[in-house]
């Protein structure tokens, strides 16, 4: 009987304990906020550093589509002013035959229908567009990553005092850049 009545010594002592100090998940629940916002923040910071990436192999793209359009123009001007110096000259078989190849390098330049300047001034500009719109995704997805690290602190901060308002508002906080993020991904914003 002995035993019977440690047992209930003992269950009586782990009541009262509990009485005394209920069990409260609030730090369990924290933690698990913490690292759905970790998670969410890992995320938000992989389509940050791509839509980084993608700005910048758009801004390469735009820039090399230029100088190619610079350096076609260039050519085709030093090639119409070559054809007029030529035109200018006396008539001669040699001057001739040089504004002949002057013209027909001229030709070429101008209906080479894949490389026009007007195709060429199109492609650099629908580059620099791509390089806008994904200058514009990496600063949301930017600003949604710092309301996911300041949601992070405040959730810490919420287990350390123990103010539950500072967990609401970290996870309110959260929400919102995680919102933000996934409409700058789908276009949405």
């Amino acid at each position: 009987m002995t035993e019977a009545a440690e047992a209930a010594h003992e269950a009586l002592e782990r009541h009262e304990h509990l009485e005394a100090h209920p069990r409260d998940n609030f730090a369990r629940r924290a933690g698990l906020l913490i690292s759905v916002l970790a998670v969410a923040l890992a995320l938000v910071q992989a389509g940050k550093d791509s839509a980084q990436n993608a700005a910048i192999a758009a801004h390469l793209s735009a820039n090399d589509t230029w100088t190619f359009y610079a350096q076609k123009v260039s050519r085709i001007e030093v090639l119409r002013s070559e054809t007029e110096l030529l035109a200018a000259l006396p008539a001669s078989p040699e001057a001739q035959a040089a504004k002949a190849a002057a013209g027909m390098r001229l030709k070429h330049l101008t209906q080479d229908s894949a490389n026009t300047p007007a195709s060429l001034q199109k492609r650099a500009e629908a580059a620099m567009h791509v390089q806008e719109r994904q200058l514009h995704r990496y600063h949301r997805l930017e600003t949604a990553a710092g309301a996911l690290s300041i949601a992070i602190v405040l959730v810490s901060a919420a287990v350390v005092t123990r103010l539950r308002w500072l967990a609401w508002a970290g996870g309110g906080l959260g929400a919102l850049g995680a919102a933000g993020a996934l409409a700058s991904v789908f276009g949405l914003i």
